[in-house]
């Protein structure tokens, strides 16, 4: 479980997205567990494996017109039913599961999206990533604008699917979110200039995302 931390413009919100199929890069190569990744294609980061949580869950993340089980199960529709039709009966059953593993606060399956809080809809973008079963798991900013209660929620499933033998890259500026790390990368003008092991001091990580002490912690 790794940590992504940098300044807007370091280049760590542009490096998660390119990952998750979001922003296509001009340079340099990504490979997910030994096999090369196309950025800048959303079904080439799915077939490779790779789950994600965007930065901005209102346009790139959820569709408010649909209701909680449409857009949990929006990526994996295809399983859903034969020939292309999806079962009511199996698309409900896959968004109660996850309504109860990650505490979505809903009426039940068919409730319109819109309706539910800000940190209940967060919660919804991180079942439709869990939903592919990915092998990677791309989490961009997770807890903005949520509450402490979906914090912690969020947190802990990113801990679970750490659990499960995922690798979770969590692309963040918040203290809160980068100490659950195994290890935290900070990026500065585009490249990687720090890594800190677990247990780093605040001081020294917040010094290395302005740029103030380059090299290790």
């Amino acid at each position: 479980m790794v940590g992504l931390a940098g300044l807007a413009g370091s280049g760590s919100h542009q490096l998660g997205a390119a990952l998750a199929g979001l922003h296509r890069t001009t340079g340099g190569r990504a490979w997910i567990f030994g096999r090369p990744l196309r950025t800048g294609s959303v079904p080439a980061a799915l077939a490779a494996g790779v789950g994600c949580l965007p930065r901005d869950r209102h346009h790139e993340g959820l569709v408010a017109g649909l209701s909680v089980a449409e857009n949990i199960t929006m990526p994996i529709s295809g399983r859903l039913g034969p020939l292309g039709l999806i079962s009511p009966r199996a698309r409900d059953a896959v968004a109660r599961r996850a309504i109860a593993d990650l505490d979505i606060g809903t009426r039940g399956p068919a409730e319109p999206l819109s309706r539910l809080s800000g940190g209940n809809q967060q919660k919804v973008v991180l079942a439709r990533a869990l939903a592919t079963d990915p092998r990677v798991l791309v989490l961009i900013d997770p807890t903005a604008g949520v509450d402490v209660r979906a914090k912690q929620t969020l947190l802990a499933a990113a801990l679970r699917a750490r659990a499960e033998g995922r690798a979770v890259l969590v692309v963040s500026d918040q203290l809160e979110d980068l100490r659950v790390c195994d290890r935290v990368l900070v990026m500065f003008n585009g490249f990687v200039s720090a890594e800190y092991p677990a247990g780093w001091r605040d001081a020294d990580l917040l010094a290395a995302v302005e740029g103030v002490t380059p090299g290790h912690g």
